[in-house]
């Protein structure tokens, strides 16, 4: 079954109030095949933009036609981004891991399955990425030669992120679990309760949060302490500023910048249903997603 996957971008500048564009006159840009195995992918340049006078941040909204991403993650450069593609047709139910510019051109379809992938992950040296399925287990492309190899196949936790010396993998879904990528040692559950963890900057601390808390906790567990909590209904995900002092939060208040040490928050976009932040690792850009809506939307941080 050859299936086309189109992926497309176009500015919006947007208040966290509202949206006020003009209009654009633009052409259709060109787009081309490209034989990605046994599905055929096209690609299309960047579209039409609009501008607008702002009192909020200006969002680039990369639009998905025929399907939705979730779970992208910044390439360690912040050329690239990484996603989960669900065809939205008469294929309901398949899903392909992708790897696209962030002006919205696709580059390669990685993996494809009929079961849902987790979270995706980088390795920090940017040649590989991992992935966690039901069917297979959590697996691992070197993007020179694209060809999967599963690592384990019964990890806890589907959403990924990899240690900044490459040396372990996390995994959160109901609770948090780490493996040596080398499998030298067993996987260790360090909770029961933690969602959406992901590694400090320096590899000392994990983030995560469980029901309505967000939590940081010391690489091997201990250490376990609560940075804000209440109010915090529809937490979906939670990533670190470079600085490694500051959490960027996802919940029901939008999307906010947490210090830490005195859990001051300040509210970086104002809008309920966001979902998947990704911080890229310069801190210039966060990559997110918003429920019910198929595109991804990208701003850049203060």
């Amino acid at each position: 079954m050859r299936r086309a996957v189109l992926i497309t971008l176009s500015l919006l500048v947007c208040a966290s109030f509202g949206v006020a564009c003009g209009d654009s006159d633009g052409s259709d840009a060109p787009t081309e095949a490209v034989d990605a195995g046994d599905k055929e992918v096209r690609e299309e340049d960047a579209g039409q933009s609009d501008t607008a006078q702002i009192d909020g941040p200006a969002i680039r909204e990369i639009n998905v036609e025929g399907g939705e991403i979730t779970g992208s993650r910044f390439s360690p450069d912040g050329s690239k981004l990484l996603g989960i593609y669900h065809y939205d047709d008469e294929q309901l139910g398949d899903y392909a891991v992708v790897l696209f510019n962030t002006d919205g051109t696709l580059i390669e379809v990685l993996a494809e399955d009929p079961d849902v992938f987790g979270t995706p992950a980088w390795a920090p040296d940017g040649e590989s990425i991992f992935y966690a399925n039901n069917h297979f287990g959590v697996s691992q492309i070197k993007l020179e030669d694209s060809a999967p190899v599963v690592l384990f196949r019964n990890f806890s936790g589907d959403n990924l992120d990899v240690s900044p010396d490459a040396k372990m993998l996390l995994g959160s879904d109901d609770g948090i679990s780490i493996e040596p990528i080398d499998a030298s040692e067993n996987a260790v559950q360090l909770n029961d309760s933690g969602e959406a963890a992901r590694y400090s900057p320096d590899g000392t601390q994990i983030a995560y949060y469980s029901e309505e808390r967000v939590m940081v906790m010391d690489a091997d567990g201990g250490n376990n302490r609560e940075v804000i909590s209440g109010d915090m209904s529809y937490l979906t995900s939670v990533d670190w500023l470079p600085d490694g002092e500051r959490l960027v939060v996802s919940s029901r208040r939008g999307i906010e910048i947490v210090e830490i040490a005195s859990s001051t928050r300040e509210t970086l976009i104002d809008g309920f249903a966001t979902k998947d932040i990704d911080i890229s690792s310069d801190g210039r850009w966060i990559v997110y997603g918003v429920n019910g809506q198929s595109a991804l939307e990208m701003v850049e941080l203060p």
